[in-house]
């Protein structure tokens, strides 16, 4: 990207083939990463509730996604949403990746990934300095770049409002972060609006 903002609005594509993305090779079509809109709320719910029956993630209401769609990434393959992921922002020093889910039937493609370094490069644009993940699968964040923090390297409020036991009820979830004091991950993102048919 080209460090503005066009590209989070217009949305990018990510070819399958791309640095960057260990399991790219197997991605056969081109998978456009944009910001959602609130016309994919009705995705975000199916996404982000098919995992949360799993009790793999907390479970989201389509109002609660509708007043934070604002935040969330989708990953989009030939007209249908077979990704997504939040980027909340607490204040200048962090910002969490949320709700990251991946329909069943594509993982390993590196469609997590994809979504993964598009939040990343948002925060970096933000002016963030460090993005950390509440995650049960620390293995596919260490390939992104973040490493396993301790709970006590945040603010405090931030430890009371996501490390708190009744909000992270999952015990083998872990803290994963990545700083950003350096430049973003280099992507291989061409900028393109969205195909049209």
């Amino acid at each position: 990207m080209d460090g503005t903002d066009r590209g989070a609005a217009r949305g990018a594509r990510f070819a399958g083939q791309g640095r960057g993305c260990p399991h790219g090779d197997r991605l056969k079509t081109m998978l456009i990463i944009r910001k959602a809109e609130s016309r994919d709320v009705a995705a975000l719910f199916r996404l982000i509730n098919g995992y949360a029956r799993e009790g793999l993630m907390l479970p989201r209401t389509l109002g609660e996604l509708g007043r934070a769609a604002g935040d969330f990434a989708v990953a989009e393959d030939a007209e249908r949403i077979v990704g997504c992921g939040a980027l909340r922002v607490y204040s200048g020093s962090f910002a969490e990746i949320r709700s990251l889910s991946v329909e069943p039937g594509v993982l390993r493609r590196g469609i997590g990934r994809a979504i993964t370094e598009f939040l990343i490069e948002e925060a970096s644009r933000a002016g963030v300095k460090s993005v950390f993940a509440l995650t049960l699968s620390p293995a596919f964040f260490e390939k992104c770049g973040f490493r396993e923090a301790s709970p006590s390297e945040f603010p405090a409020r931030i430890r009371r409002s996501r490390f708190a036991r009744n909000r992270n009820p999952h015990p083998d979830k872990r803290t994963m972060v990545i700083a950003l004091t350096t430049a973003a991950p280099t992507l291989a993102v061409r900028e393109s609006a969205p195909a049209t048919a």
